[in-house]
């Protein structure tokens, strides 16, 4: 049986999300998320629960999808969003930053070929 999250717990879920880099919108986003998957959820909606503004939950929400924390489904009119599960968004963030820093290792490779 599944416990309900404690406020500790929720801020030390952000913690660990913020310690992880992503930004406090973002944090407050897939935690929503994680609360209501395996349903996806429209962008107003996750601003509502997130007690944010529409602006920063879009900005948010794209941060999220670029680092692979959160799955779009696009509609016309109304898009959808889910959290991944957190094994996988981690294995997706970690994709994430090798491929940030790819052009980084090509330019150590060709330093140490001199």
């Amino acid at each position: 049986m599944e416990m309900a999250q404690t406020p500790d717990d929720a801020h030390n879920s952000e913690a660990t999300l913020r310690a992880l880099g992503l930004s406090p919108n973002a944090c407050r986003c897939y935690l929503v998320l994680m609360s209501y998957t395996p349903s996806p959820l429209q962008a107003s909606e996750i601003a509502t629960h997130a007690k944010q503004k529409p602006s920063s939950t879009y900005r948010a929400l794209r941060e999220l999808t670029t680092k692979g924390f959160v799955r779009e489904h696009r509609l016309v009119g109304a898009n959808r969003y889910w959290a991944e599960p957190l094994t996988d968004a981690l294995d997706n963030y970690a994709l994430y930053q090798r491929q940030l820093a790819r052009p980084l290792l090509r330019l150590q490779r060709r330093q140490e070929q001199e």
